[in-house]
């Protein structure tokens, strides 16, 4: 098999389908994952792209970069970068795609926050797009020592008899902020996304109800695929394994 993809999909805790789910020996295109553990910190698209290629190259000439949802705009950098000195691009496949919105993050953070606090709770830590932008990395710093207040005070409320080591306290909670860290990472680096004008086509997959039907900023062509679904349903339905089957045959 000499038809490779490579895909971005957020290792998360959601009950869904994962692209490489689909992996199988029929599919005529090898599926190679770039989004896993440990995840890159990085604050922009490009930048998270290219220490995903350099920690996970793939081992043969891409035919197709397969995202799903707001690793989207990351996708594009992945897609950009494995052009170069190429006659023709590789396709990349957006599932659910979009750009990442402020709001996304600002979601994903209050998620966060009332996960961890077990309550409704707004955050005291507040941000603009420009914020995210320009100072990234004070953002999320404000947002880690947050959650981590909060989860230190969960955790001894949450057993007040247990005297907890100061040094193992500060690993539970490492380890609890730390997915959340690296999640808010990502979209903090899919919303400091640009979209240089890229010679290539995306093909965008869609279920019934996304909001963003394109076309995909920068691209010379976008195809859109509208599949009547939910997005938990997307990844595992029959047009998409026939999107992925298709490309195969694409010009490498």
């Amino acid at each position: 098999m000499d038809a490779v993809a490579v895909t971005l999909d957020y290792p998360g805790h959601q009950e869904r389908t994962r692209i490489s789910d689909l992996a199988d020996p029929a599919l005529p295109i090898e599926l190679h994952s770039l989004l896993s553990n440990p995840l890159p910190r990085a604050f922009s698209a490009e930048a998270y792209a290219h220490l995903l290629l350099e920690n996970q190259p793939p081992t043969a000439p891409v035919k197709a970069v397969v995202s799903y949802c707001l690793a989207s705009p990351i996708g594009y950098a992945v897609a950009r970068k494995l052009s170069d000195g190429r006659s023709a691009p590789p396709v990349l496949v957006v599932l659910d795609g979009s750009p990442c919105p402020v709001e996304s993050v600002r979601d994903a953070y209050r998620e966060a926050v009332v996960r961890f606090a077990e309550r409704d709770l707004e955050p005291a830590v507040a941000f603009t797009g420009a914020d995210l932008t320009e100072h990234p990395d004070r953002v999320l710093g404000a947002m880690e020592r947050e959650l981590r207040e909060i989860a230190s005070r969960s955790l001894l409320e949450e057993d007040p008899d247990e005297d907890f080591e100061e040094d193992v306290l500060d690993a539970l909670v490492t380890d609890l902020v730390g997915h959340s860290v690296a999640w808010l990472t990502h979209l903090i680096a899919s919303h400091n996304a640009v979209f240089p004008e890229w010679d290539g086509e995306v093909v965008m997959v869609m279920s019934r109800d996304h909001a963003f039907t394109g076309p995909w900023p920068g691209a010379r062509a976008t195809r859109v695929i509208t599949v009547d679904c939910t997005r938990a349903e997307l990844v595992s339905r029959p047009e998409v394994r026939a999107v992925l089957t298709g490309l195969s045959s694409a010009h490498a």
